[in-house]
């Protein structure tokens, strides 16, 4: 596939995952859910790989995309703060979404796909609550709880379905991508709440930089050693490079 037919399946896919968790009311109070394209990209990796791919495996993406979509409205909450009716509204978005995902396996008889949700959905949580309480202290555990976030449950539909191969190489850019993004926004003092709590528990940023570059270099090694076809490789370089953002050094550590 090219990267035209790619964007053009992305953007058939967004509009299939709209189409499941449309709800005029919720519409009117919290607009259009986010979609991560990012995300969404690596979900569909194995299609894009031309391996064997059912409407099952789609139903099956969709309904992880789903997730992610309910859990970050949730996410807005513990970033917004305060307790307002729109807030509420959006918690209630998040719990709708929720409810979709489950519905919609549960009308397919796809309990396994249930089973790796559920087990996403844990550890995701898992690892928030371990961010919000302060609990991590290394590098390494804030990178891999922004990790989780990010990816388990792309992983989770991996595993299920014996896509193993593609983790790797989603979790890592998955990974960079927020990294990248978090760094760039602390520039502009737009800075998450996960960020923040990393620098309220000792990690530099200039650790977070050389982080981002052992990352980027670990993704073309597990890019350049797959078994991905070869114009599908390059357009998996492609995404990384032309995501990345030019940071400035910073003047003092923090």
């Amino acid at each position: 596939m090219n990267e035209t037919s790619i964007q053009q399946a992305i953007d058939k896919f967004k509009q299939t995952i709209y189409s499941y968790i449309h709800h005029p009311s919720l519409l009117s109070y919290t607009g259009k859910p986010v979609l991560n394209e990012n995300q969404l990209f690596y979900l569909l990796l194995p299609f894009f790989n031309e391996e064997q791919w059912t409407e099952e495996h789609f139903e099956s993406a969709v309904t992880a995309a789903i997730v992610s979509t309910a859990l970050y409205e949730h996410e807005k909450i513990s970033e917004q703060g305060g307790i307002s009716i729109t807030q509420q509204v959006v918690v209630l978005a998040g719990d709708f979404y929720s409810e979709r995902y489950y519905e919609v396996l549960a009308h397919q008889g796809n309990f396994s796909m249930i089973r790796a949700l559920s087990e996403a959905i844990v550890k995701r949580c898992e690892q928030q609550i371990q961010v919000y309480e302060g609990q991590l202290t290394t590098c390494n555990e804030w990178l891999h709880a922004m990790m989780t976030v990010e990816s388990e449950h792309i992983t989770q539909f991996y595993n299920n379905y014996q896509f193993t191969q593609y983790g790797a190489i989603a979790e890592q850019s998955l990974l960079y991508l927020r990294l990248q993004s978090e760094l760039h926004a602390y520039e502009t003092n737009e800075a998450s709440l996960l960020l923040m709590r990393m620098v309220e528990q000792g990690v530099t940023i200039a650790a977070l930089e050389q982080q981002l570059q052992k990352l980027g270099d670990s993704i073309a090694h597990e890019i350049a050693s797959s078994s991905i076809r070869p114009m599908l490789k390059q357009l998996l370089v492609a995404r990384i490079d032309q995501n990345k953002v030019a940071l400035t050094p910073l003047m003092k550590e923090v």
